[in-house]
């Protein structure tokens, strides 16, 4: 959603408490006005909030240190298995969505959807309002779904006087049907297209096909689906079949964005790869993610480094894996004819990277260990990676704070690979290399002889799925996608292919370069480089050959650093638990509502079963 749209708290204020009445005298506790209900604009001002209140918000890095993309510490409990805890812990990664202020959100929805429903306005207004909104709640629904399995749903306004509020868990089935059966509604309801340039943002049909696409494919994955049920692959299959057809030769056709370097930074409003979106002003509404990914002499934090293994993920430009002997990867100069997102995902040294009133005046990323002048008055280093992903190199130095990147939350290439991930699965594999060659087009990876841009064969079921799921780690580095699709296929405990084993009993890296002696002497004198170390003229003074493994050689060393987490009941090893397919439901909503069984495996005493139909 188009977060520019007018914030209305002070409206919403006045509507809520709009009766002079004492409230503990009205027996409707919502405190809404009915009338608001009869007036479009004021229905519309009260749907606005609730996009503020229930879309995503940036999710750029997101879970990434549960995957290959960094390392953090925000997450180290759960990633080394050591996380059990059933107490009330809001911030704790399996409660984010689990919690009361949630359920406040999916009743704000509630009222309007009862409100427009029985008010006067027209049919087809109520139908666009109402749309809107069961998309909202379907999404709300989901996310705590995809977390815990099956979920407490409240689809109507309760009274707290009449009835019993005491809600216990749906099926995790029966939670699905119930998210499908919104986003049908709102597929039935929202437009392909808005009419008025001021409602560009708002969900569309297509959005709802995407999103219902996406959540039948999580359903037909392993992770729900242990039987491996092929008629939950052909539902998913139809579905993302039927939001590329709506997307693709509707009204407002999508397509993938020319350049893959600028889909985040492009006006969102003019991009055709753009689905369902946040944006920011920079001022009110504003992300600091220019500010994580930065080095310190572009005004960052160097947060988010990209992991060896993140490295190793890309293909190489001719579309091979980078560990089949025959791709052509060099493991010292790791760069070299790689897979041309891979340079817009990883910053290293030698690259180039453009930034506004960098300190340096260079766009070289010059970013080695100790020796360093510029970046190391500011920082120690510990990895010669950078994230450099949805970067907007024209944010001045001191603003990186006060960012505008877009937040897409689902794009079009998604909804590619969706369908390519179901066509694979259902035994149609010309689809799904159609669908990937799409996406491997617009990335620049080379055709080849044969035009297949280095796919597998098309019967070649299981090599094909891994290609899949290592082609959405390519396009969707930092998007906050990886962590999902590791978990929908259980990658954490069993390997997926030849080329991509499981990251239980693993250890991620990065890479340090230091600089050799005499290069590790300051230039000293009084020039200009008179502060400097010998090694920072290196390239400065173009003496480095990037593409010279002898230059490498001559100025520096390598190392491979172990960059998991030990100490007190931290293996220092990725050991992710089978307990947490399904996480804890909080202490805090079991207190209030009784009938919300505990997910069996976190409490001797638990009994709800997410797989349990």
């Amino acid at each position: 959603m188009n977060i520019k749209i007018i914030t209305v708290l002070g409206v919403l204020t006045m509507l809520y408490f709009s009766s002079c009445e004492d409230v503990l005298d009205k027996h409707n506790l919502n405190s809404v006005s009915d009338n608001i209900w009869d007036t479009e604009n004021q229905s519309i001002m009260f749907l606005n909030r609730l996009y503020e209140t229930c879309m995503p918000t940036s999710g750029l890095g997101e879970f990434g240190d549960l995957t290959e993309e960094f390392q953090d510490d925000d997450n180290e409990e759960i990633l080394y298995g050591i996380y059990n805890d059933v107490s009330n812990q809001m911030g704790s990664h399996g409660n984010k969505e689990m919690h009361l202020d949630n359920y406040r959100k999916i009743r704000d929805l509630n009222i309007l959807i009862e409100g427009v429903n029985e008010g006067s306005l027209s049919d087809s207004v109520k139908g666009l309002i109402t749309g809107q909104a069961y998309f909202l709640r379907a999404l709300r629904y989901w996310r705590m779904v995809r977390m815990h399995g099956g979920v407490s749903f409240v689809l109507h306004v309760q009274d707290p006087f009449y009835e019993d509020l005491n809600v216990p868990r749906e099926t995790t089935k029966r939670s699905v049907e119930l998210i499908v059966k919104d986003l049908d509604r709102a597929i039935k309801l929202l437009p392909e297209k808005w009419r008025s340039e001021s409602d560009c943002g708002r969900i569309t049909k297509g959005a709802a096909a995407a999103f219902k696409g996406r959540v039948l494919l999580t359903w037909a994955s392993p992770l729900f689906n242990r039987s491996g049920d092929q008629s939950r692959w052909q539902t998913a299959y139809k579905a993302n079949f039927a939001a590329d057809s709506i997307l693709t030769f509707g009204q407002n056709p999508r397509k993938l964005n020319t350049v893959f370097e600028n889909i985040f930074t492009d006006n969102v409003m003019v991009n055709d790869e753009a689905i369902l979106f946040r944006t920011y002003d920079g001022t009110v509404y504003k992300n600091n993610w220019e500010e994580n990914i930065r080095p310190m002499s572009g005004g960052g934090a160097k947060k988010c480094q990209p992991t060896w293994e993140l490295v190793k993920a890309f293909p190489m430009a001719n579309g091979k894996f980078t560990a089949d002997p025959t791709s052509g990867f060099d493991s010292v100069m790791y760069w070299v004819n790689r897979d041309p997102r891979f340079y817009y995902t990883v910053g290293f040294t030698g690259g180039q990277w453009p930034m506004a009133g960098r300190t340096t005046g260079s766009d070289v990323i010059a970013y080695y260990a100790s020796k360093n002048y510029i970046e190391n008055l500011l920082s120690s280093l510990t990895n010669s990676f950078l994230c450099r992903k949805a970067s907007d190199y024209g944010v001045d130095y001191a603003e990186v704070g006060n960012t505008t990147t877009t937040w897409h939350e689902l794009r079009y290439a998604e909804v590619l690979l969706n369908l390519a991930e179901c066509a694979n699965e259902i035994g149609d594999g010309q689809t799904a290399i159609d669908k990937l060659i799409m996406v491997r087009k617009r990335a620049g990876i080379e055709a080849g002889d044969d035009g297949n841009y280095g796919l597998p064969d098309k019967n070649d079921q299981e090599f094909l799925r891994e290609t899949i799921m290592n082609e959405r780690l390519a396009e969707f580095a930092y998007e906050g996608k990886r962590y999902w699709d590791l978990r929908r296929r259980l990658m954490y405990r069993k390997d997926l292919g030849k080329y991509t084993k499981k990251l239980n009993g693993t250890q991620r890296h990065s890479i340090v370069l230091r600089p050799k002696s005499p290069y590790t002497n300051k230039v000293g004198g009084t020039g200009a480089y008179s502060k400097y170390y010998r090694i920072d003229t290196v390239l400065i003074e173009n003496h480095f050959d990037l593409n010279s493994a002898v230059d490498y050689d001559k100025y520096f060393t390598r190392s491979y650093n172990v960059i998991e987490e030990t100490g007190p009941g931290l293996s220092g090893i990725i050991t992710y638990q089978e307990l947490y397919d399904f996480y804890v439901i909080p202490k805090a909503i079991i207190e209030s509502c009784p009938a919300v069984k505990q997910t069996i495996g976190w409490k001797s005493d638990a009994t709800f079963d997410p797989l349990a139909e």
